[in-house]
């Protein structure tokens, strides 16, 4: 078993819940966000900075990993999308505040609630 210690993934099974992911809506690049529900065949996403939730087929989902945010950084949608690279970094911050235990259950559970994108 590999264990991802960015995303809290383990990359030899399929994602949990919480687990950090990048997950892809059609239409949209993919996206970092967190796993909130599981179905046999679907995943529930809360998207960072963005305040929504999708449903997102498994064939759909990258953990997150440093690797795959450099790679999704650097993708040209990435570079002319401002909310993209603001969500890759709150994503980026929220996982270091929890693998430090600085953040809370509650803030863990409704920890995109407080985020308000800057326009």
């Amino acid at each position: 078993m590999q264990y991802n210690l960015i995303s809290g993934m383990d990359e030899s099974g399929p994602p949990r819940l919480n687990d950090m992911v990048f997950a892809k809506c059609e239409n949209y690049p993919y996206w970092p966000g967190k796993i909130i529900a599981v179905n046999p065949s679907s995943y529930k996403v809360l998207f960072y900075g963005e305040k929504s939730e999708a449903i997102i087929d498994p064939a759909f989902i990258k953990p997150f990993t440093e690797d795959i945010c450099r790679e999704m950084a650097s993708e040209p949608n990435a570079r002319a999308n401002k909310d993209l690279k603001r969500a890759i970094s709150l994503a980026q911050k929220r996982f270091q505040k929890r693998s430090r235990g600085q953040l809370s259950e509650s803030e863990n559970d409704h920890e995109n609630e407080r985020y308000e994108r800057k326009t």
